[in-house]
């Protein structure tokens, strides 16, 4: 397959540089803001603590002195960093001007939304984590390739009580448009189950279904080895996962790793794709143009080879 998205000459690589070095300079004039805004945002604190300290001093002398530092200390160190950072507003706004600039020299077709997320309706479909995490979706791309429309987005998950430490996923999420809708849902996921607590047990409980759907048994013993698969009706599950596109699944897991999980509903593919996380931009550095190209492309790539793969 021919791929729809690639620098062709030194000229398009030079226009992207152009517009990127634009993009430069509205960030340099987005971080002075910011900083200005982060001035205004700890003069009260740093007025506060020092009248405070005034105060100490007065009645408590050198003791006086001592709490005042340590209340600084205790500041800076709990909450000093978020007041030293860029917001996260700002962050999305310089992510959102870098995809324009790079994707209307390459694909002015395409639309990306830095700060939005398609449905997630497929992702809660696969059943990985339940419904209730917390998941946030960002840098959003929309297009269209070999006459399949496609959307792109990276997404983390969280536990409900948003404990950033304990990230559950942080990947991609890709949907990609059938050339035949189907008539119910197949999903497959790995197989952790039997890897888990063996072939017997496992069985035991993939056999329980996962929601309304019910285990789909196969013939080909290399990817039931690797994946469970669930759906709404045997016969059409078997109608998807034909030999060939059980090869390929296999060969995508081989490419992308265990932790890859696919829905085929009705008009469309969804594919969940962990361990891939978010490229951050950060608004206090200057723009890399490589860099900056490479994170746009890099999902774009990654759409292009599951159509190859997926599609008929």
């Amino acid at each position: 397959m021919p791929k729809a998205i690639q620098i062709v000459s030194n000229a398009q690589l030079e226009n992207v540089r152009t517009a990127l070095t634009e993009v430069e300079q509205k960030r340099q004039l987005l971080w002075r803001w910011e900083r200005r805004g982060l001035l205004l945002l700890g003069l009260p604190v740093l007025i506060f603590v020092v009248l405070v300290g005034i105060e100490s001093v007065r009645n408590l002398g050198l003791m006086g002195l001592f709490i005042t530092v340590l209340c600084l200390f205790v500041i800076v160190a709990m909450g000093g960093d978020s007041l030293f950072k860029p917001s996260r507003q700002a962050e999305r706004k310089l992510q959102q001007w870098m995809g324009e600039a790079v994707l209307q020299q390459l694909h002015p077709a395409w639309q990306f939304f830095a700060a939005d997320h398609q449905n997630l309706d497929p992702f809660y479909d696969l059943n990985i984590f339940g419904q209730h995490h917390i998941i946030r979706g960002a840098s959003l791309i929309k297009g269209e390739i070999e006459e399949t429309a496609f959307s792109c987005n990276h997404l983390t998950v969280l536990p409900p009580n948003r404990d950033e430490t304990y990230i559950h996923f942080q990947g991609i999420l890709v949907t990609l448009e059938l050339a035949r809708p189907l008539q119910g849902k197949t999903v497959v996921v790995p197989d952790r189950a039997q890897k888990q607590l063996g072939t017997y047990l496992g069985k035991k409980v993939q056999v329980q279904g996962q929601g309304s759907l019910e285990l789909v048994y196969l013939e080909d013993p290399v990817f039931e080895e690797l994946y469970a698969v669930y759906g709404e009706d045997q016969i059409e599950a078997r109608y998807v996962l034909t030999p060939l596109k059980m090869r390929r699944l296999v060969e995508l897991r081989s490419r992308f790793g265990e932790n890859i999980s696919f829905s085929f509903d009705k008009g469309q593919i969804a594919i969940a794709i962990n361990h891939r996380p978010l490229h951050v931009v950060h608004v206090q550095s200057p723009i890399h143009a490589d860099a900056a190209l490479q994170q746009l492309l890099e999902p774009i790539k990654l759409v292009e080879d599951l159509i190859e793969k997926l599609q008929p």
